[in-house]
């Protein structure tokens, strides 16, 4: 298959897009959904965690605790590196054996940390999405308990909108209505059946 890689800042709209492509059919290999598959309870990911971080970030229950994980890696990038380092090469072995048991023309690979971690060359195309840094705050503070500080700190962790934008292939500029997000969808999906079909000819 095509395998497009989708990318962008939290709260930018990933979730919005991929939803819009799974109603038309299109698979989608989501990194986050993955990572939460990898770090539930009793799964060997967790207790590589555990190995390196402590029991700080376990619950008693011998759950993830995921804030307080958060809290962790947001302060200390060498503990984000290592958390990344247990988590990412699962995640990828994940997707691409999904991927590998499809028949598709394309598939769309949701990967917030695409140009952080360097795994752009590894698909055919790159799809960013962009939305202002107000309205992704907005977005993130409507959905989660994050503080102001905090969302301050996934910012910088991430990669700026000119390294995302010096990767794309496709852009998506998520600042109207959702309305005006699907159709700018709609055109992408018509534009990737079309390579597809081009390569496979």
């Amino acid at each position: 298959m095509l395998k497009v890689a989708l990318t962008g800042g939290i709260g930018s709209g990933k979730t919005t897009v991929t939803n819009r492509f799974r109603e038309l059919s299109v698979p989608v290999f989501d990194a986050d959904e993955v990572s939460r598959e990898i770090t539930r309870t009793g799964e060997s990911a967790v207790k590589r965690i555990a190995k390196h971080f402590g029991d700080r970030v376990i619950l008693s229950d011998g759950s993830l605790d995921r804030p307080a994980l958060r809290e962790i890696v947001f302060k200390d990038p060498g503990a984000r590196r290592r958390l990344e380092a247990i988590l990412h090469p699962e995640i990828r072995k994940r997707m691409n054996h999904a991927a590998a048991h499809m028949s598709t023309p394309y598939g769309v690979f949701s990967i917030p940390l695409l140009i952080e971690t360097d795994q752009q060359d590894s698909f055919d195309r790159v799809l960013v999405i962009e939305a202002t840094q107000a309205r992704r705050r907005q977005w993130i503070r409507s959905r989660s308990s994050l503080t102001h500080r905090q969302i301050s700190a996934i910012f910088r962790s991430q990669a700026s909108s000119q390294a995302r934008r010096q990767s794309a292939d496709d852009l998506l500029m998520n600042n109207g209505s959702i309305t005006e997000l699907y159709q700018q969808v709609d055109t992408l999906h018509g534009r990737y059946l079309m390579l597809a079909k081009e390569l496979h000819s």
